[in-house]
């Protein structure tokens, strides 16, 4: 039974980002048409768990160039870690990590 409670735990917290873009689709679309710059970023804010994990900020990014290549964030002068994979279509997850001071 646990095995089965962790399961169903790890498809809920990867299906979380399908199913947000799929609910909010139109209002993602609609701000991608009015934008004029590319990649479009949206930022979905703080995902650490405890403060001393710094800043590990998650994003939505849509990019429709034919080769996409993950941004470069800075901060303060200090360069982030990115990690970046594709969610589907033109749209990836990004998340950007800061370690803590």
């Amino acid at each position: 039974m646990a095995v089965l409670t962790a399961l169903l735990a790890i498809l809920a917290d990867r299906s979380g980002d399908y199913v947000h873009l799929g609910m909010m689709y139109t209002w993602y679309r609609r701000a991608i048409l009015t934008s004029h710059d590319r990649p479009v970023v949206f930022y979905w804010g703080d995902a650490a768990v405890w403060v001393t994990n710094g800043f590990v900020g998650r994003s939505l990014v849509y990019d429709d160039s034919p080769t996409h290549v993950p941004r470069d964030v800075r901060f303060d002068g200090a360069w982030a870690r990115v990690d970046e994979h594709r969610l589907i279509g033109n749209f990836f997850i990004e998340t950007v990590s800061f370690p803590p001071d």
